[in-house]
């Protein structure tokens, strides 16, 4: 008798392999992928290894895609365990689900403009906001609402393998207007072009960041808001000057390149514009001479 019910344990195995944790898989097959053949969901994600086989999913890797979801909650949403950006709209599917945006549908955004979104902001080190800070330093972390009433938190364009241009400017000013004017494409200043040639195709690409950060009343934002719309820009209220003190800035425009670690590599200070071309000439060949700079050492 005990002979004859190793047999029919035995038996299958020679024929058609043995799955002792009925995944599917067979033993020889599993120790060939290196998956336990003793437990259905080696790498516990919520998928069984057969399972996974089909989907063409890492049953040894329990978030195939590496955005931040186990397989098997991807299965459970709906997004697909082998895409980072299941809509393609731009932002990862966990971080999509942890700020309350569908990661199915592409119009839903974490932010509304479209900003990135760095999921790693929370290991910056940056420089306290209240300190006056130098070239080399981390510009410190800045919060301010953008033109959808939206907190957009500075640090969320680091890690995204961009350099970020920084616009420190007022509605009053008309060196500002003349550079919002120039982003926004009008022809009477394309003259900028000659100066800091390709800026304005990397913003519009989104090859380089442009934040335009406006010191300010409510009313004069809301009047920048309405003459600029460049969709690629956010426009950041900042009327308390936190930017400007951080750093010590008296001048507009007044412009910032950081490095997408934000480090400080370089700052436009504004000033007299003597040849009454509308560009401060203090201001040459500092932030967007650096950033023409990096551009063209790019494309060698």
């Amino acid at each position: 008798m005990l002979r004859a019910r190793f047999l029919l344990v035995l038996l299958p195995c020679l024929f058609i392999g043995c799955d002792p944790d009925g995944d599917g898989i067979s033993t020889a097959d599993e120790e060939a992928n290196g998956t336990d053949p003793q437990h259905a969901d080696s790498d516990g994600d919520g998928l069984n290894d057969g399972d996974e086989s089909l989907r063409g999913t890492d049953p040894n890797n329990a978030d195939s895609d590496s955005d931040g979801l186990d397989d098997g909650v991807e299965v459970g949403l709906g997004t697909d365990p082998m895409l980072i950006d299941s809509d393609g709209d731009g932002y990862r599917d966990s971080d999509e689900v942890r700020n309350d945006s569908d990661p199915l549908d592409d119009t839903s955004w974490i932010y509304t403009g479209g900003w990135p979104y760095n999921p790693n902001k929370g290991d910056i080190d940056g420089e306290p906001i209240s300190t006056v800070v130098e070239e080399g330093d981390v510009i410190g972390l800045f919060y301010g609402l953008d033109q959808h009433g939206e907190a957009v938190n500075l640090y969320d364009f680091a890690g995204q393998g961009k350099y970020i241009l920084v616009d420190i400017s007022a509605e009053w000013c008309g060196p500002c207007n003349a550079l919002a004017m120039w982003l926004e494409g009008e022809e009477d200043y394309a003259y900028y072009d000659d100066d800091y040639p390709g800026i304005r195709e990397a913003v519009d690409s989104g090859d380089m960041y442009w934040i335009t950060v406006i010191k300010d009343s409510q009313a004069g934002v809301d009047v920048w808001r309405t003459k600029y719309v460049h969709p690629a820009i956010p426009v950041i209220h900042d009327e308390a000057g936190t930017l400007s003190r951080h750093m010590s800035l008296g001048y507009y425009p007044s412009i910032i390149l950081l490095d997408d670690q934000m480090n400080i590599v370089a700052w436009t200070i504004g000033g007299t514009d003597v040849d009454g071309d509308g560009v401060s000439d203090s201001s040459r060949n500092w932030a967007l001479g650096a950033a023409v700079d990096l551009l063209a050492g790019a494309a060698e």
